[in-house]
């Protein structure tokens, strides 16, 4: 399974190690400021090489907010970030999916995690042009991820009061603890 982390025209592969299960609590250090960057993410259903994006619709199943855990001065950029804290185990929290009956450019994700809002739909974040542009170098696999970063909210970790609860058209789908 490999994580993606795709914004600002760039992807970064995250390392497997850096994955924490859903209802796990992230543990961080005192001496760096963290951001918790909530993110829309999909999760690819079947194996597949060399897409075309007619067809990429059929290679994604479920939808899920993801949460990129990286310091303050990346928050706008985590994909500029240096490699090693995209590979800091621990760094990207997976959420519970949920299962997409429609994938279709108009399908609409309205997320949101203390008190800010998100909406996008799947042809805004352009899952199938990514999925058919991606699987031209790689071969995506049954349970990988790919999280769209440019279009997460971020919450300073610092003031999420302990908890950060996230929904998806109203669904809960991300709950973990900081400590």
């Amino acid at each position: 399974m490999k994580a993606i982390l795709l914004g600002g025209g760039t992807m970064r592969l995250i390392a497997d190690s850096a994955l924490l299960r859903c209802n796990k609590p992230l543990f961080l250090d005192d001496a760096s400021r963290w951001c918790i960057k909530v993110c829309p993410a999909v999760r690819i259903s079947r194996l597949g090489f060399y897409i075309k994006e007619k067809f990429a619709a059929r290679y994604y199943d479920s939808v899920s907010a993801v949460g990129v855990c990286i310091p303050d001065e990346w928050r706008a950029r985590p994909w500029e970030a240096p490699e090693v804290m995209m590979a800091r185990d621990n760094c990207l929290i997976e959420g519970s999916w949920l299962t997409l009956d429609e994938r279709t450019a108009e399908t609409r994700l309205d997320y949101g995690a203390k008190g800010l809002q998100g909406s996008v739909t799947l042809g805004e974040l352009a899952v199938d042009k990514a999925i058919a542009e991606l699987s031209r170098y790689m071969t995506f696999k049954t349970g990988d991820i790919l999280v769209f970063a440019d279009r997460g909210l971020d919450i300073a970790a610092a003031e999420a009061g302990g908890e950060i609860k996230t929904e998806i058209n109203g669904t809960e789908c991300l709950d973990f603890r900081i400590k």
